[in-house]
């Protein structure tokens, strides 16, 4: 997911990057908040920010975006771009993700864009696999949950403490580099083949992982010759959700070890030519991947504009 949310944040480059924000009614979520900033930051504006950067880091990770406002009846829709205070800058940030928060976060990202009084701060937090990071400021743990960030309970910071020492699984999504297989029909794309490799970044072996996958628009793809690899199982299902009516994948794979990752499964696809915006912006697929000793990981993959390009131009 945290590829996705990095993606998300490079994306936006302009205020009218952060207009379209508005206009879409992007609303914030469990990997996205929208805060004012157009009052100095106080000691408790700065426990705000630091609370908000422990439950990114301890979740899913996500991106705060200082400088816009939310609809006051409807609290997680921005509404409008407020901007920042002048004395509200990078420099006051940094300080607080690197002194306030405990352990420190690697790999957070920021950038102001914009001019004078119409600006806007982002912020990248990644989920973080060496935490749960406290912050200083309440000697608490923070996550997200759904739009709100919240202290941990007691177990949640047990479980937490004990990802050091589990695994932690997620799904990679090889991209095809070129054809894989013609399909003369007309009005589809020929079929492409992508590889799904299983990644343990964790520091305890993945004992009897398995996994789902779903396609959530059967309606613009058609799937063919599947090929699973190290003895993997992979059956089709409808057994996930059943709110989402595309093809499903059962994983059953081998034991992985700390570090390790290995190709387990291949499936090519055709997709309809009408189809080809969609998935510029929506998923191409979902993924959930577990083991013994460790909490479910869920994911997506958006198809990169590279290969949208390489769809286009066959």
């Amino acid at each position: 997911m945290s590829d996705a949310i990095r993606t998300f944040f490079d994306s936006i480059e302009t205020i009218d990057d952060v207009r379209k924000l508005i206009e879409d009614e992007e609303r914030e979520s469990v990997t996205l908040d929208y805060k004012q900033a157009d009052k100095r930051w106080n000691h408790i504006a700065k426990e705000k920010i630091a609370k908000h950067i422990s439950a990114f880091a301890n979740s899913e990770g996500g991106i705060l975006v200082f400088g816009v406002s939310c609809d006051e009846l409807d609290k997680d829709k921005p509404v409008l771009i407020t901007g920042l205070h002048p004395l509200n800058g990078v420099e006051d940030l940094d300080r607080i993700i690197t002194s306030a928060i405990r352990p420190e976060i690697e790999g957070w990202a920021r950038k102001k864009i914009g001019d004078g009084a119409l600006s806007v701060l982002l912020v990248y937090i990644p989920a973080s696999d060496s935490g749960p990071h406290q912050s200083m400021k309440h000697k608490q743990y923070f996550h997200r949950s759904g739009a709100q960030s919240i202290a941990m309970e007691h177990y949640l910071v047990q479980r937490y403490f004990g990802r050091h020492y589990h695994p932690l699984l997620s799904i990679n999504v090889r991209e095809p580099g070129g054809i894989r297989a013609t399909y003369p029909k007309k009005d589809w794309t020929h079929y492409f083949a992508f590889q799904f490799v299983i990644g343990n970044s964790g520091k305890g072996n993945a004992k009897g992982c398995s996994g789902q996958i779903v396609l959530p628009t059967p309606e613009y793809i058609v799937t063919s010759h599947s090929a699973c690899y190290f003895n993997s199982q992979v059956e089709q299902t409808r057994s996930w959700k059943a709110e989402v009516s595309g093809p499903h994948y059962f994983v059953i794979g081998r034991d992985i070890h700390p570090g390790a990752d290995y190709c387990f499964f291949e499936l090519a696809v055709a997709f309809h030519r009408q189809s080809l915006d969609i998935f510029a912006q929506k998923p191409f697929l979902l993924w959930e991947i577990f083991s013994e000793g460790m909490v479910p990981q869920k994911g997506q993959h958006t198809l990169s504009s590279e290969f949208i390009s390489l769809l286009n131009d066959t």
